[in-house]
Parts: C-alpha cells; sequence; structure tokens
C-alpha cells in the first residue's frame, strides 16, 4: 500500500459521489484470471459486496475475447509487454461462471480475496487523477424498461383522427406532428437564458457514444437544423449530449445543462395557478 500524492475524486458508476469521497491509496497485487497472472496496480476504495472491479484501461489493454454463447473469455491478445504473455505458450481460455480473480498481498501476511463473476463480466472506468468535470448524470437500462418497451410494441398506432373526439377536430392541428415541427414566430416574452455578469466560461468532455447511438446524433443534428430548432456557431462554451432509451426501445436525446444551470441568473417569479389562467 502506498498514499498517492494528490487524492483522485471518486464517483460510483450512476454518478453519484462515493461514500469514501477520494482515494487516496493504490495497492500493487498479483492478479489471477484462471492461469493468467500478472502484476497490478489497484486504486483502494469502497466498492460495496465486490472486492475488485477491472478498469476499462486493462480491458483495452489486454482486449479479451469473449464469448457470450459459451460463457467464456480468451486471453489470447495481451500485449508483448504483459509478462503473461511471455510465459504463456498458449492462449488462457477460462469459463466465465467459473472466473475468479484472486488477489494475494505483495507484504505482509499472505491472504487470498477472490471476487466470483458469475455469468458476466464487470467493469468500471477509473476516474483520472486530474479529472475535475461532473460525472455524467445517471441513464441506465432497467428491467422494468424492458418490460415496458415488449408491451409498448403490441400497441397498435392509430391515426390522430380515431384518437382525438370529434368535436375537437377543428383543432387537430394542436394536435399535429409537422406543425410541431416548426418555431413560433417571434413575440414581446420570447425565452432568453441570462448569464450572471462574473460566469465562468466552461466547456466539458464529450461522453462516449455507441455506433447506433452516434447514427442518431447525426440524425438529430440533421433534422433539428433542418427545423430551425439549432443553428451552426462557434461558442467558448459546450455541453456533452447523451441517450436514454425509451420504453418503445428508441433513444431519448439529454443535453447536459448542469454547468449552464449553475451559472443562470434564475428568474423566480411566481406564475399564477393553471386553474385561474383557464377561468
Amino acid at each position: 500500500m502506498r498514499k498517492l500524492a494528490k487524492p483522485i475524486p471518486l464517483y460510483n458508476i450512476d454518478g453519484t459521489e462515493n461514500r469514501d469521497g477520494t482515494i487516496t491509496e493504490v495497492a500493487v497485487l498479483d492478479m489471477a484470471i484462471g492461469d493468467h497472472r500478472e502484476k497490478v496496480v489497484f486504486v483502494v476504495t469502497d466498492i460495496g459486496d465486490e472486492d475488485v472491479i477491472i478498469g476499462l484501461d486493462w480491458l483495452r489493454e489486454h482486449n479479451p475475447e469473449v464469448d457470450w454463447e459459451r460463457g467464456s473469455l480468451r486471453l489470447s491478445r495481451c500485449p508483448e509487454a504483459c509478462p503473461a504473455h511471455q510465459k504463456a505458450s498458449k492462449p488462457v481460455e477460462t469459463k466465465v461462471h467459473d472466473t475468479e480473480v484472486r488477489l494475494m498481498a505483495r507484504n505482509g501476511p499472505r491472504r487470498v480475496r477472490k471476487a466470483k463473476m458469475v455469468g458476466r463480466i464487470r467493469a468500471a472506468v477509473m476516474v483520472e487523477e486530474e479529472e475535475e468535470d461532473k460525472p455524467p448524470p445517471p441513464a441506465t437500462y432497467t428491467y422494468s424498461q424492458q418490460l415496458a418497451e415488449q408491451e409498448y410494441q403490441k400497441k397498435e398506432i392509430r391515426p390522430v383522427k380515431e384518437i382525438v373526439p370529434k368535436q375537437y377536430h377543428e383543432y387537430l392541428r394542436v394536435f399535429s406532428k409537422e406543425a410541431s415541427e416548426r418555431l413560433p414566430d417571434h413575440g414581446p416574452y420570447d425565452h432568453a437564458i441570462e448569464l450572471m455578469p462574473d460566469a465562468r466560461m466552461f466547456h466539458s468532455k464529450v461522453y462516449p457514444l455507441s455506433p447506433s447511438e452516434q447514427v442518431e446524433l447525426d440524425k438529430f443534428i440533421n433534422e433539428n437544423l433542418a427545423k430551425g430548432y439549432i443553428q451552426e456557431l462557434k461558442s467558448l462554451m459546450s455541453s456533452p449530449f447523451f441517450f436514454i432509451k425509451k420504453k418503445d426501445g428508441s433513444l431519448r436525446p439529454v443535453q447536459d445543462y448542469r454547468w449552464l444551470n449553475d451559472i443562470t441568473i434564475k428568474n423566480r417569479y411566481p406564475l399564477p395557478l393553471v386553474s385561474d389562467l383557464m377561468d
């Protein structure tokens, strides 16, 4: 175990702050996955019931072949610098449901701790030491979302005229998708975002997207440019973009404006009740 010169801020996978707060120590341990053995530097923190999480950097470096159907992984593409690559005469293959990650302390009493990976491979990205950005907001695809998606796909899509009662057909334009895709004319009360006088300019890293999400992002940009919702410009500030899966299986685009909200002048004018406006 050794102390870090500078603590590393720590966040959970869902973007919330870890209860340990920061990472202050690292440990160099012998790690074995099947017959694959090497020394790995681990940061020390509380990760709940799990003993170890293998970081994305390690997975990228060793690039294991994963057979999802057989439930096995094959360490056949280790880099030449990997000690296990130099010693192994043939690639290591192991069943995922039998896999154990074994950690042996280098100094002090010899102890073995096991983190069984039952039916799946756990991985997480460790926060870099110089990272100061806010974590991405929580966005997960839950089991309930999967069920909702299956139910939604069973529904029959009906025309708007069949859904809206006849007495309201003169207002069908209100329900028109085409009409909703154009901005209204400018008026005396156009929305504006006013920034604090001493606001600090900000920019953030781009959140990584999957190939399918990148296709949807390109589609989103082109559609909204055509509608006039957005326009090309150069700015000193930027906000990241990501997607959340909806119950019908499509992707909902989300712009992360938390940084912008922090420097926006809040308008706390009390809005009238909707019931009063309708009376």
